[in-house]
């Protein structure tokens, strides 16, 4: 994925533009994990923590990111319940066993979709299960600041929705449809199941594989 500064730079003031999106979409991620007590997760770009930090405490998770800085913050929310690793998945995964699930909250960051669902085929458990959280183009309106239009001005909201957009463009995401997944996911797995999250601002893909 290149150069990690960028990554570092931004894992410093990412907890600062976390809104009511981000909190919906980590509680739909949440929801489509359903019971995972003794499971096994891996959850692939972690950032700073804040889904993680959910992830309940019966579970054994393991947690990537690209950057070291992000890790660190990551840590400090989960109090060592999770085994953080340092790496970038698309060149490597953590060894050891295949996990029972793996999640990917807004971390598909190459433009070839196929290429990172078969990283996730070949890294899954048999009879696991992927959900993967990612943008649509309504993602781009909560972005995008608000300076126009009947909402009264918000100065704290306008350095968030900036702080976003910057993020955005800095490592910026193919905005791949619903139509993509299905037909890329079928490549890879058994079940493909593509549902609207967060206000419809993001779609919710769970991939799964039989035993």
């Amino acid at each position: 994925m290149g150069n990690n500064i960028g990554w570092n730079l931004g894992s410093l003031v990412y907890d600062l533009f976390t809104g009511k999106i981000d909190q919906q979409l980590h509680s739909d991620v949440l929801s489509a994990l359903g019971e995972v007590d003794g499971l096994t997760i891996d959850e692939f770009g972690c950032g700073t923590g804040i889904l993680t930090s959910r992830f309940p405490s019966t579970a054994i998770v393991r947690a990537v990111d690209y950057s070291p800085r992000a890790i660190v913050r990551a840590r400090e929310k989960t109090n060592g319940s999770v085994d953080f690793r340092v790496m970038d998945f698309y060149e490597e995964q953590p060894q050891g066993y295949q996990p029972d699930r793996i999640v990917a909250c807004r971390s598909l960051y190459h433009e070839d979709l196929s290429l990172s669902l078969g990283i996730l085929s070949r890294h899954l458990g048999e009879g696991g299960e992927v959900i993967i959280a990612h943008p649509t183009e309504k993602w781009l309106k909560y972005v995008t600041p608000k300076l126009t239009g009947k909402r009264r001005f918000n100065p704290t909201q306008l350095v968030k929705s900036m702080g976003r957009l910057a993020n955005h463009f800095s490592v910026p995401y193919s905005l791949f449809s619903r139509e993509e997944f299905e037909m890329s996911g079928r490549e890879f797995f058994d079940g493909v199941s593509v549902e609207p999250a967060a206000f419809d601002t993001h779609h919710l893909v769970r991939l799964s594989k039989r035993k």
